[in-house]
């Protein structure tokens, strides 16, 4: 595997299927929603026995209830959000929101994702890659190429030129 072609101080390289697979967009608004919910539920404990039918439990059992379904809950989705929203600024700066909306739709219909998307740093470039390129991922590769949303190259069109360092030519 010529993972020695892409040197770390040229490329930088990221896990496409977390950037593709889901509509960040959304999930950034549901987790600030969900967010803005628990936040409210934590400040009054009664919403959030009232709406869960807690209020016939024993005072230890609303406590741990509460406890593991509100304030456990507010660190992880706010983790979560986080982790969304770095995604979506990632994946922004490389392309237009209707790219990765295409790219998103034609990964979804075809149920293949890229491996990678890697960054070119000298060339300011990007480019998806493909390590062993399954059939869907051949024909989503094509596609995108096709729509000239992006380019899709494999560890077979990477090669080492005169000088040694890695090129993606």
């Amino acid at each position: 595997m010529p993972w020695h072609l892409l040197s770390p101080t040229r490329y930088r390289i990221f896990h496409a299927e977390p950037l593709l697979a889901l509509d960040l967009g959304s999930e950034i608004k549901w987790h600030q929603r969900h967010l803005k919910h628990l936040k409210k539920q934590a400040q009054r404990p009664n919403l959030f026995h009232e709406h869960w039918g807690y209020l016939h439990k024993t005072p230890q059992e609303r406590e741990r209830h509460f406890q593991e379904h509100v304030l456990e809950q507010i660190p992880y989705h706010s983790k979560r959000l986080a982790d969304h929203i770095r995604r979506r600024e990632l994946i922004t700066a490389f392309f237009s929101p209707r790219a990765i909306n295409d790219l998103r739709g034609l990964a979804s219909e075809r149920g293949a994702f890229p491996d990678y998307l890697v960054y070119d740093k000298e060339r300011k470039s990007v480019f998806f890659l493909n390590k062993n390129p399954t059939t869907a991922q051949q024909i989503w590769a094509h596609e995108v190429q096709a729509k000239k949303l992006a380019t899709v190259k494999s560890f077979g069109d990477l090669r080492v030129p005169a000088n040694g360092a890695g090129d993606q030519r």
